[in-house]
């Protein structure tokens, strides 16, 4: 229902909350989970879109260091920002920065049939 507006969302404020979003969009927190219609919550949504923000980043700043990377999407710190990686994608942002597009791919399918986090959105 709101995919888009969250993406764009997003884009522009990688450290979204559902609040956040409610609020830029007009309406109460608990309207926007009664009016949301899919699977998935919102919450688990925003940080599904997070999550491909920061693959995409890393992916194309290979120059960049995982520390600004993490600064850019407004993580805390690059610790913190690892360690969310890993939980996700199973991998390290480094060792998914050098994997080689079919391995990323296979890492792709297994996240998405193992039912780790929020698979599938």
């Amino acid at each position: 229902m709101y995919n888009r507006e969250i993406e764009v969302a997003m884009r522009q404020n990688p450290n979204l909350t559902v609040r956040k979003l409610s609020i830029r969009l007009g309406i109460k927190v608990r309207t926007f989970y009664r009016r949301w219609f899919g699977d998935y919550t919102p919450k688990e949504l925003i940080e599904e879109k997070r999550l491909e923000i920061a693959k995409q980043h890393l992916l194309t700043n290979c120059n960049k260091k995982i520390t600004e990377i993490a600064h850019e999407l407004k993580f805390c710190d690059h610790y913190y920002f690892s360690k969310w990686f890993r939980r996700k994608m199973g991998v390290s942002p480094q060792k998914f920065r050098m994997m080689s597009l079919k391995e990323r791919t296979v890492l792709e399918r297994k996240r998405n049939h193992s039912g780790n986090g929020n698979n599938g959105i």
